[in-house]
């Protein structure tokens, strides 16, 4: 994995204040949760800020739906997001909207005041090698991740790829 010769300098320079993302009355802000680049510190911030300190309308899903990946493309999932509110029965709209989904129009209906849409990316070979050793892939697969990566590099030799 060292010959891929990615700067990450450019990554290693953001800074996010908590002044930033303060909301101001009557806006929202959707997170673009993305697996494996930090993005639950990220949520753990922003909920603290915003949901508690600030005491914005915040989704929160039931501790049986913590993980899920909301599907808004699935009327159930939509149904629910309108409905469910840590056990209290409360409709959309929110203001805060702090995890992982697939995305879709939908979701500025459950945020229709949305002035702020964030995310975090993350140098891509550093995220693969985060989610080999997360997911356990070795064990899994049972080779290692540079066999991995040479079975791909061999398999496609000579493919044009």
């Amino acid at each position: 994995l060292n010959s891929f010769p990615i700067d990450t300098s450019i990554y290693n320079n953001v800074n996010i204040t908590i002044e930033q993302i303060r909301l101001k009355p009557n806006e929202g802000i959707i997170f673009l949760k993305t697996h494996k680049t930090g993005s639950s510190t990220l949520n753990g911030i922003l909920w603290r800020n915003l949901c508690l300190n600030q005491q914005m309308n915040c989704f929160l899903p039931p501790y049986d739906k913590a993980g899920k990946i909301w599907d808004f493309n699935k009327l159930s999932d939509q149904f629910y997001v309108n409905y469910y509110n840590s056990g209290l029965y409360e409709k959309y709209p929110y203001d805060v909207w702090l995890y992982h989904f697939k995305y879709n129009d939908f979701i500025y209906k459950v945020i229709p005041n949305a002035k702020k849409i964030i995310s975090i990316c993350r140098n891509p070979v550093e995220r693969f090698q985060s989610a080999w050793n997360w997911y356990n892939l070795e064990d899994k697969l049972n080779m290692s991740l540079n066999t991995f990566i040479d079975n791909l590099y061999n398999d496609n030799k000579g493919q044009g790829k």
